[in-house]
């Protein structure tokens, strides 16, 4: 690297030594990718620039980093401590350093001690409630063997998948002591393509455990974490869920057979959140490896599914019988748009569910299939004083234990989820903020509405680790779902992170109406054609001071609206440090609809200032909107993509010649009104010939003189130089010199620009839109003697009086 970097400074392609910016840490391998709670671990961490790494920040409690070992900038260790009540699940993180966030990744946490495969051949034994980390490669076979007795419960489960590293798809083959085959685990309803299994043991000895990979990607770097234990597994329980508060008794399906033994254990939800939230399972102390799936609500379960329920309410059922259909009766207190959700394939539930509402006459109001999952959902307008009757079946006609079910009745009401759009669909670029000192970023955020329509504010909370942090925003009253946020760090704030709240509510609304938070899905292993075998999701915005930057811009404010069907030039300052001589490349983020200007403009090392040109097309709505520049040096960094929702062909690299891509403030851009109109003309003229063009205009007082006038869109070889405008002018005339061979045909594209300046701003005017120029050959042009063209009884009858 430093031959590479010293030849390309000899050549001039790279900035002085002292320019180099070292980005921030970059995690490619983690080894191995889980822990434990039991006692204390250390994870190897591989990757680029990890010699700076100062901290490590968990989004969950539970976790804390001990130390940190540095091995080389390529490596480090870290030793971590688990609370014994930390959460069974993966637990998402990145590194610090002064120079920037690390990429997310995860740490999944095991209830037991760790186990190293080892490098000898044949079976290795291990003790019961355990787990074994091991890598599989391409066809290879690991063999374990646990002692279990008659009678006791024998369970297994793997993390491949699920801890996030990449596309391991395992399978699992158990063998009893005497060697006869009990079964072949593949994959499992909950735990997608991670396979478990759980049997009561018929004998007493060694039982034997084959684990492979599926489709021949393993490599070198594919984990696995198996478990293996007396610890319960359950294919699935019920119900799926109940009210926030409550203790509860659950059926577990624990055996892996087709009618499987049901457990039944009391669990506790005072501590759980409304919504979707992960369970511990436990039976006699020892907890299943991974949290189940279960629903929080803040109503009751039906109990008596016979009777009319008044919403809101959930259903339970199963679907058994002949008939294979589950039917529920709910009734409103109020009229309104009620929405009818079922949860079950997202629980771990084999149905794929067919949904339908009836009235009270037995007619189908709605019917609904599959939403984001095989789970159906559908709204309808429901009054009080009516029964209405949930009709549910599996689509495949499929019945049994697992084809269990929950229903939710609710009325339908606003929420607002905050997000950071992803800049490129491949990697995590610029999912967190980084601010360098004295200096501004920009955060493009994302605000998905649910039955909102009114403006919104936004507000970010941050500890006081983060003193001289502030941040600014647009007004939320515009179009569109993108929201820019400017984020300023003092110059004297030092290097740190804070994990921030995001709040929507309702312009003036109290905190008590808050309508949602943020949201982030990073996707950690993908598969083919846009396929997502594993994800993170995290609802704090990661926030960090770096180290300043070399160079700074600023947007100056406009003082001139940007004229529909026109143009302004928008000037943008830059502040370099002493030897910072790197070229910058400025580029305009979230434009309005109809507005365009350059994909960048680049500003020489010589150069303090540039002209941005915005365009407003005729289709722009009269309008304030914010507007913001983004700076990045362009010289010694491997290109990244505009802001675009589409995906990328390659994952952007994070090099060492990196720097931060900072802001200018936030500046109010008017569109408004045109203040120039003409109209639009229509001349015929023939090659070899010269013609006057004439093109009416009305200016209004405000239109800055003098006007420089130039047409546009004139076909090749047709020639017109640009005419001045003074004050009297109400009219534009421009000489055409038409070449002998330009071409025959007519032209539609003609538009006349009128171009000025205020306040030392650039401004453009479009004018006479629509105007046509034909061109025949020559003594072929069907105009009088004024060059007008002729109509087509007027073509007809010069050619009769030819022909006479």
């Amino acid at each position: 690297m430093r031959f590479f970097l010293a030849t390309l400074a000899c050549l001039g392609l790279c900035p002085l030594a002292d320019e180099i910016w070292a980005r921030g840490p970059s995690m490619e391998t983690l080894e191995p990718p889980i822990g434990t709670r039991v006692h204390a671990f250390q994870v190897v961490v591989r990757g680029s620039q990890l010699d700076r790494v100062r901290e490590v920040v968990f989004y969950r409690p539970g976790l804390k980093c001990e130390s940190i070992s540095v091995q080389s900038p390529e490596e480090i260790m870290l030793s971590i401590a688990a609370d014994r009540n930390c959460a069974l699940d993966s637990i998402p993180f990145r590194l610090r350093s002064d120079d920037g966030l690390s990429e997310l990744k995860t740490i999944t946490v095991s209830p037991f001690a760790l186990a190293k495969e080892h490098e000898q051949e044949g079976p290795q034994q291990v003790v019961c409630n355990s787990t074994v980390v091991g890598t599989l490669e391409k066809d290879q076979v690991d063999v374990y063997l646990v002692s279990v007795h008659r009678g006791e419960r024998f369970s297994g489960e793997v993390h491949g998948v699920r801890l996030g590293m990449g596309l391991l798809d395992t399978k699992l083959l158990v063998k009893s002591p005497s060697g006869a085959r009990i079964l072949v685990a593949d994959d499992s309803p909950l735990l997608n393509q991670d396979p478990c299994f759980s049997i009561v043991a018929e004998e007493s000895g060694l039982y034997r455990v084959e684990i492979t990979a599926v489709g021949g990607n393993a490599d070198a770097d594919s984990y696995y974490a198996l478990h293996l234990g007396d610890f319960p597994r359950p294919q699935g329980v019920y119900p799926l869920g109940g009210k926030a508060g409550q203790s509860i008794e659950i059926d577990l399906f624990q055996e892996h057979r087709a009618e499987p033994k049901i457990e039944r254990i009391k669990i506790e939800t005072a501590t759980h959140a409304i919504g979707t939230q992960p369970i511990e399972i436990e039976v006699q102390g020892v907890a299943c490896p991974s949290r189940i799936p279960w629903r929080i609500s803040g109503f009751q379960n039906a109990t008596d599914v016979s009777m009319p329920v008044d919403a809101p309410v959930a259903f339970h059922g199963e679907m058994r019988g002949e008939d294979g259909e589950g039917r529920h009766i709910f009734r409103v207190a109020k009229s309104g748009r009620y929405a009818v959700e079922v949860y079950a394939s997202r629980m771990g539930s084999l149905l794929d569910s067919l949904l339908s509402i009836e009235d009270p006459h037995g007619r189908t109001i709605v019917r609904g299939d599959d939403l984001e999952t095989h789970d159906s959902k559908v709204e309808l307008m429901a009054e009080p004083g009516k029964e209405y009757a949930i009709r549910i079946c599996d689509k495949r006609g499929k019945t049994g234990n697992l084809f269990h079910y929950r229903i939710e009745v609710t009325e339908c009401g606003p929420s607002a989820v905050a997000f950071l759009p992803r800049r490129d669909k491949l990697s995590q670029y610029r999912q967190t903020i980084e601010v360098p000192a004295g200096n501004r970023v920009l955060g493009l955020l994302g605000v998905q509405r649910d039955r909102v329509v009114d403006p919104l504010d936004l507000e970010i909370r941050w500890d006081p680790s983060l003193p001289g942090l502030a941040y600014e925003r647009g007004t939320d009253d515009r179009p569109g779902f993108l929201q820019p946020v400017v984020f300023q760090a003092h110059a004297d704030c030092q290097p740190a992170v804070s994990l921030v709240d995001i709040s929507l509510r309702r312009r003036g609304a109290r905190d008590e109406e808050r309508l949602g938070g943020f949201r982030q899905i990073v996707d950690l292993v993908a598969g083919p054609a846009d396929s997502l075998f594993q994800q993170a999701t995290v609802d704090q915005l990661a926030i960090a001071v770096i180290n300043e930057c070399p160079f700074r811009i600023e947007l100056e404010e406009p003082t001139v609206a940007v004229p529909i069907d026109g143009g302004l030039g928008i000037r943008i300052h830059v502040e370099r440090q002493t030897g910072f001589r790197s070229p910058l490349e400025v580029t305009l983020s979230a434009l309005p609809e109809w507005m365009e200007g350059p994909a960048s403009v680049t500003i020489s090392p010589d150069e303090s200032h540039a002209i941005l040109r915005l365009r407003a097309l005729p289709k722009a709505s009269e309008m304030e909107w914010p507007i913001v520049a983004e700076a990045r040096a362009s010289v010694g960094r491997e290109k990244q993509p505009s802001f675009s929702m589409r995906a990328a062909e390659s994952t952007p690299a994070v090099s060492p010649l990196d720097y931060p891509v900072v802001c200018s403030s936030l500046r109010e851009l008017k569109i408004a009104k045109t203040p120039c109109r003409g109209t639009p003309v229509d001349l015929v003229v023939e090659q070899g010939t010269e013609r006057s063009i004439t093109i009416a205009l009305e200016l209004d007082r405000n239109v800055p003189i003098p006007l420089t006038a130039v047409l546009e869109g004139l076909p090749n070889r047709v020639e017109s130089g640009p005419v001045t405008l003074r004050s009297s002018q109400r009219e534009v005339v421009f000489q055409l010199q038409i070449a002998p061979d330009a071409p025959v045909g007519e032209f539609r594209d003609l538009v006349c620009r009128l171009s000025s300046e205020i306040d030392g701003q650039p401004v453009d005017y479009w004018v006479a839109r629509g105007s046509r120029l034909t061109i025949a050959a020559r003594g072929a042009a069907n105009v009088d003697a004024s060059g007008r063209r002729l109509s087509p009884l007027e073509v007809l009858r010069k050619r009769s009086t030819k022909e006479e």
